[in-house]
């Protein structure tokens, strides 16, 4: 009768399922730094493509939020913007400071012109922007110059001011300023607040 024999592991092949088992997480932590060495060692993703510079504008006082419907719509809900600001507190609460920007091959001058041709042939407006009436002169707006314009929406009931820009090369800035809603007027102490208190940066987008 023959008996089988226990055959136990051999202590080489053991040793070797251990250093193998070792080599796992040193072969894991040997990709990820290639991975990083790819991605400039930064843990940050890498931007692609040629800096584009674009404009930015900030603009910090008191009493000066996000907008709330409460305050009732504007004009300025339809378009994307870089700042948009409601006054919610305090006198002429619901006042709307909105700033746009613009590529354009000529300047914010020009670009008030082609405005004015555009909704001033008709005194009524032919649309619901009425009695559009350009500034005489330039004013500053963050040290730059600005061009601007005043009009009364009709459909949202607001007095309105827009002042165009040369904020970048290349880049128009429309800012627009509206009062309350069914106010009587736009209160010129709300527009200096608003307008003097706008400063410009640059932004940096990869395209």
């Amino acid at each position: 009768m023959t008996h089988g024999r226990r055959i136990r592991p051999r202590q080489h092949m053991a040793a070797n399922r251990w250093a193998q088992a070792k080599l796992v997480p040193r072969a894991v932590a040997a990709t990820l730094a290639c991975l990083l060495a790819l991605a400039g060692c930064s843990g940050e993703p890498k931007e692609v493509g040629s800096p584009v510079p674009f404009p930015k504008a900030t603009f910090n006082v008191s009493g000066w939020g996000e907008p709330d419907d409460k305050n009732g719509n504007s004009e300025q809900d339809a378009w994307p913007h870089i700042l948009l600001k409601m006054k919610l507190k305090g006198s002429n609460a619901g006042a709307i400071l909105a700033i746009r920007k613009t590529y354009l091959p000529y300047g914010a001058k020009n670009w008030r012109e082609e405005n004015m041709k555009r909704y001033g042939g008709d005194p009524e407006g032919s649309s619901t922007k009425r009695g559009i009436t350009p500034f005489v002169k330039p004013r500053k707006i963050g040290g730059r110059t600005a061009y601007g314009y005043s009009y009364y929406h009709a459909f949202f009931e607001r007095w309105s001011q827009a002042w165009l820009v040369d904020c970048m090369k290349g880049w128009i800035c429309e800012i627009y300023i509206e009062s309350p809603r069914n106010a009587p007027n736009l209160d010129p102490a709300l527009v200096d607040t608003a307008l003097n208190n706008i400063k410009w940066a640059k932004g940096i987008a990869y395209g």
